[in-house]
């Protein structure tokens, strides 16, 4: 079997970056002893966006497993590389991750998976994972994580202003200053889940989660799972601004989950119609496709879409090359 890493130098730090470039060697030995591959290649990204052409050629090419290395973002990138050029579920390679990011919220996520898992599947490699399909307007993607429009969309894009202007270490307070200040999107929106009849409600954020954990931990749909069939929703209706802050320190805590003012559902599809525009993004990263904006957002789960090598298996001692021990 062949392997490739996908590596997004950008992913982290700029010194921690060098050091997992520059010791990628032990790496690529790690993962060909603990999964028995014949060869491993190594490719960097150099532009947003590269990780999913770099995904799509690995796919065409015949690699049997292509692993992502960075954070949600590169994850996101190489799923849709693999995705959208394997559209046959038997011929898909196996993916893995590398998480070199900031949060690694999917990692997390399939690290909960795996534990749930371990009486049964004990000796296996991999393990099956749900992808999501979405569509915004025309625009067809794909997430391992979550989508979503409107407020935590908007947040999620002056985060990632701020982090421009000031680091993301130093971003969340710069970000929610902005947010608080400049929403205000409260729509009426048309929802259809499961196949049923569409209905009216007015919303201030809906999210399509496909993980426990979003945003650096933040258990926003907590009873989520990677390999269970479905994906979770959370909707928060609108609520005034002191709600909405004291709704948020709910959220942190899993407080939130019997609130009136937010519902959370399981669904295997939905479909949201709005009649203007709302902010949108997927696994944290905007779409520039669409300015991340976006009246039509439909949704489904692709059950047990990939095999995804357990996470175990990813978590090693990089000691050597200066990074912090199970820091993957």
């Amino acid at each position: 079997m062949k392997a490739v890493v996908i590596f997004n130098p950008h992913a982290h730090s700029g010194e921690t970056s060098q050091r997992i470039s520059a010791g990628h060697a032990d790496i690529l030995q790690h993962l060909q002893q603990a999964l028995h591959l014949d060869t491993v290649d190594w490719l960097e990204t150099e532009h947003p966006g590269h990780a999913t052409s770099l995904a799509a050629d690995a796919t065409t090419a015949g690699y049997d497993m292509i692993f992502a290395g960075g954070g949600d973002g590169t994850i996101n990138e190489v799923l849709n590389g693999l995705m959208s050029h394997a559209p046959n579920k038997a011929h898909r390679p196996i993916f893995g991750v590398l998480p070199f990011g900031t949060s690694n919220d999917f990692f997390v996520a399939l690290k909960a998976a795996e534990a749930a898992q371990k009486t049964s599947n004990a000796k296996q490699q991999t393990m099956p994972l749900d992808v999501g399909q979405v569509v915004f307007d025309d625009l067809k993607r794909y997430f391992c994580l979550t989508t979503s429009l409107g407020l935590l969309s908007w947040a999620n894009e002056q985060y990632l202003d701020a982090s421009r202007r000031f680091g993301r270490r130093f971003a969340h307070i710069p970000a929610a200053i902005a947010t608080i200040l400049s929403y205000r999107f409260l729509p009426n929106v048309r929802i259809s889940e499961n196949g049923k009849r569409f209905h009216g409600r007015r919303i201030l954020a809906l999210t399509v989660s496909n993980s426990p954990v979003i945003a650096g931990g933040v258990p926003l749909t907590p009873e989520a799972k990677v390999n269970d069939g479905y994906l979770d929703v959370c909707i928060i209706k609108p609520v005034s601004l002191p709600r909405l802050i004291w709704l948020a320190l709910q959220i942190t805590r899993k407080a939130h989950t019997h609130s009136k003012s937010v519902i959370l559902e399981r669904i295997t599809e939905m479909t949201v119609i709005a009649k203007q525009p709302l902010p949108i993004h997927m696994d944290g990263e905007l779409l520039p496709e669409l300015g991340s904006k976006a009246s039509r957002m439909a949704v489904t789960v692709l059950p047990a879409a990939l095999r995804v090598v357990k996470p175990s298996l990813c978590e090693f001692d990089i000691g050597r090359i200066g990074l912090q021990e199970n820091s993957l």
